[in-house]
């Protein structure tokens, strides 16, 4: 195979850096988040929004997003940009602007270097477009001497998005959320404002609603509202009107659960669990407070999870409801090992180690990665991947990702390297015999880790450094070097024994054939013509 000189310069300059930077394959390091985008980002066309993603490793990687189906992430002008620090720009946008895929969809932070590369967790984002609203009092009256419940009614398409921050006992008195309020007012962590002890004097007094939207921070006032006392005196039995079905907080927060019964005399309340064979009275303590419609637990571990009863009654009856409260407990994921160094051939085994304070965590949906893309083995429950029969298509970067049912994910990385392995001749050129003038090119190929250098020789010199000889190298997207050497117009001086010496610091293959020109006979040894014909050179090739 003939390939020009121009190419080889070419192949040559271009390649450099790739044969000479493999000696030093200890030195890379593949890609590790050093911060990871969050599960979640939501923000108001208002104000846009951004994604932060930074990765560390040697040389240091490169930062691209990618959707959920692992198309790129471009930019938009005026609507989302790129910046070269690794950070991705939502603007703000008109209301007009919305776009679905934009701004409301799943993106991806992908670091990658020659490494290989790791994929983040899934970041659903949500644009909320902002949208004026209202809010009204709803006055659960009451009898004198009883309580009255004061609701703050917020539309549905933004009651996700907006809490009740305080209410105004008119005309300047803020009342702000608490656990036990003051004795007369009490405005519950939910919003709701109780009133106790209901005077006759109560009627004149006015209360707004304070709101504030989280994302846009707009704050939206109600009208006054005044307060009705029913004329009604006898007993009215506890009839429950709010409570918190399903309350979820992390491990160490607080969680508060509410239970709002109304009723007169006013209920009393008691709080059960109902995580064993039978309810358990809630009892306080240092971390558990009964403040009447309030179970507040502050720490919360693992072991406060379940079902709790609230019973609020009086003498005519009582009413009970069940509250659910979930505690997300931290995972930690390890994969082991986090690096790996396996001959070629040889099998390679990584186990995702998953626990929760130190004690293992069983039962898990795990998912295995290469380089950012889901192994197709991947999706069931397996803690363990073998890769066998290991060859360069197999090292890289590897990742261990645990999605809980609750939607979160964790993930661990690790890099399985290659182990040295010396050379091994993958072709080579044969012996020929040719007439001068014609162009010849003699190619070597050879495989190893690190990459193999390839030099050549002729009868066991340096090849001639004159402008017909033309030496080519590079390698392949497979690690595997090919070297040619190309001869512009064979001379009778270019006869003897070729040979390509494949190397790397695993060891040493070479290869030797014999180039053979008929005309006067030529030592390298001595730079001289011997006194042959042609006619004797072609019977020494025939002996």
């Amino acid at each position: 195979m003939w390939i020009s000189s121009r190419f080889f310069v070419i192949l040559l300059l271009l390649n450099l850096d790739n044969t000479c930077s493999e000696p030093f394959e200890a030195h890379l390091r593949g890609p590790g988040f050093v911060m990871e985008p969050p599960g979640r980002v939501e923000f108001s066309n208002s104000s846009g929004g951004w994604l932060d993603c930074s990765a560390s490793g040697s040389p240091q990687p490169t930062v691209d997003w990618v959707h959920a189906d692992g198309s790129a992430v471009t930019e938009i002008h005026g609507v989302r940009r790129v910046l070269r620090n690794g950070t991705l720009v939502l603007m703000p946008f008109a209301a007009a602007a919305y776009h679905q895929d934009v701004h409301n969809t799943i993106y991806r932070c992908i670091a990658s270097n020659s490494v290989g590369r790791i994929v983040s967790r899934d970041v659903q984002v949500r644009a909320v477009v902002a949208q004026a609203y209202k809010v009204d009092v709803e006055v659960l009256s009451a009898a004198r001497g009883c309580t009255a419940i004061l609701r703050c009614v917020v539309p549905t398409f933004v009651k996700e998005l907006v809490r009740v921050v305080s209410w105004v006992h008119e005309p300047a008195i803020y009342i702000y959320p608490s656990l036990q309020g003051d004795g007369k007012f009490h405005l519950l962590p939910t919003g709701e404002l109780l009133i106790h002890n209901l005077q006759e004097s109560d009627e004149s007094q006015s209360f707004r609603c304070r709101s504030m939207h989280r994302l846009t921070r707009q704050v939206v006032v109600s009208s006054p509202t005044r307060l009705r006392i029913n004329s009604h005196r006898g007993i009215i039995s506890p009839s429950v009107v709010e409570h918190t079905a399903h309350v979820q907080v992390s491990q160490d927060e607080g969680a508060v659960l509410l239970c709002v019964a109304q009723g007169c005399p006013s209920p009393e309340y008691s709080w059960f669990t109902h995580n064993g064979a039978g309810p358990l009275p809630v009892l306080s303590g240092p971390r558990v407070r009964l403040l009447g419609p309030i179970l507040a637990i502050e720490a919360v571990t693992g072991e406060d999870s379940g079902v709790y009863k609230c019973t609020a009654g009086n003498v005519g009856g009582e009413a009970s409801a069940e509250l659910r409260l979930t505690v997300a407990t931290p995972i930690q994921v390890e994969i082991s090992p986090n690096v790996l160094s396996v001959h070629m051939g040889g099998t390679a085994e990584f186990r995702c180690l998953v626990t929760s304070n130190g004690s293992p965590v069983g039962m898990q949906n795990i998912l295995w990665y290469k380089d950012g893309r889901q192994l197709p083995s991947s999706g069931r429950v397996e803690d363990t991947l073998v890769v066998p029969r290991v060859s360069r298509e197999n090292r890289g970067m590897y990742q261990c990702v645990v999605r809980r049912p609750e939607g979160d994910t964790f993930q661990a990385t690790a890099e399985l390297q290659l182990g040295d392995a010396p050379p091994v001749l993958l072709y080579s050129f044969i012996e020929q015999t040719l007439q001068p003038g014609p162009a010849v090119s003699l190619k070597c190929s050879a495989a190893g880790n690190p990459t193999p250098q390839i030099s050549w020789t002729l009868d066991g010199f340096p090849l001639p450094s004159n402008g017909r000889f033309m030496i080519g190298q590079y390698i392949t997207v497979h690690g595997d070097v090919i070297s040619h050497v190309n001869i512009s117009h064979v001379m009778v001086e270019d006869g003897g024994e070729y040979a390509c010496i494949a190397e790397n610091r695993a060891g040493r293959v070479q290869h030797a054939a014999r180039l053979n020109i008929y005309g006067t006979l030529y030592s390298h040894t001595h730079g001289m013509h011997s006194k042959h014909t042609d006619a004797h050179m072609r019977k020494m090739l025939m002996a």
